[in-house]
């Protein structure tokens, strides 16, 4: 018997997926990831992942917020403030370029000492990523307040 007629002969059954099917499809699929991040206990603590997104957000609005208003902010921009005169530093506006890229780069940087950290004293690794976290808000509202003081005045 050649295949044509095997498959001529064969019987096909109309077997409905249950509901539960789906249900089954899901849970497999969030078991595989579990076991994925489940190998990295890195990735098992919130912070760590809190500290790393909010890296990743830095970054993302600094760039956005530069390729939106890099047209309109001046070519000379108060970027760093002295005590001791009581005056800001003008700085090219292309300097504002390197800041998302030093931001990229101290990312990088920080979780790769952080993860070999992370295999030796948990605690410092949790600690570093919660100064990552309240560095990273403080560095989004000094970039807003930046671009805000520039762009009003």
């Amino acid at each position: 018997m050649d295949n044509k007629t095997k498959e001529k002969e064969q019987i096909t059954i109309p077997i409905e997926p249950s509901k539960k099917e789906l249900y089954y499809n899901v849970k497999r699929k969030v078991n595989r990831f579990g076991i994925f991040f489940g190998a990295i206990p890195y990735w098992k603590h919130i912070i760590n992942v809190v500290a790393f997104i909010s890296s990743i957000l830095v970054i993302v609005v600094d760039t956005l917020l530069l390729i939106q208003l890099y047209g309109q902010l001046p070519n000379k921009i108060p970027l760093f403030y002295f005590q001791a005169t009581k005056s800001w530093s003008l700085t090219d506006k292309e300097l504002l370029i390197v800041i998302p890229i030093f931001s990229g780069i101290i990312l990088i940087l920080l979780s790769r000492l952080n993860s070999s950290v992370f295999r030796f004293d948990r605690r410092l690794a949790i600690m570093i990523n919660v100064s990552i976290f309240i560095f990273n808000i403080f560095f989004i509202i000094a970039i807003l307040q930046l671009f805000s003081l520039v762009l009003v005045y």
